[in-house]
């Protein structure tokens, strides 16, 4: 008999009428960062592309909205890319998303809009 696999309730998505795309790709920056996370684009090469945390006071890219982190947690404190999956649209709780500093969902809101990600506040 197979193991039964138990997930905790996820509050990330915040509606299921617009398709979730998920692709694979890498995250850098130096941190620990976790399911939420909304990452702009650093590079793409042949197709694979990395990501870093979004961040108003970086300049373009890395202040322009591209995915929200899958992963449950990614580790890149060792200063190196490390695979993640990402999601590039989909509908997601405004609580749920997390940001850089004191940046907020409203700081990004018509950007994600404009990238196919859907911001909704559940209650």
């Amino acid at each position: 008999m197979a193991k039964e696999t138990i997930y905790p309730y996820d509050d990330l998505f915040a509606g299921g009428v617009q398709q979730v795309v998920g692709v694979p790709g890498f995250i850098t920056g130096g941190g620990v960062y976790q399911r939420g996370q909304v990452l702009a684009l650093v590079s793409t090469s042949k197709g694979v592309h990395t990501t870093k945390p979004v961040d108003s006071a970086a300049t373009a890219p890395g202040n322009k909205v591209f995915a929200v982190l899958a992963d449950v947690e990614v580790d890149t404190s060792a200063g190196q890319p490390v695979p993640c999956a990402l999601y590039f649209s989909g509908e997601y709780n405004a609580k749920a998303l997390k940001f850089q500093n004191t940046d907020t969902v409203d700081t990004f809101a018509a950007q994600m809009r404009d990238v196919g990600i859907t911001v909704k506040y559940v209650l």
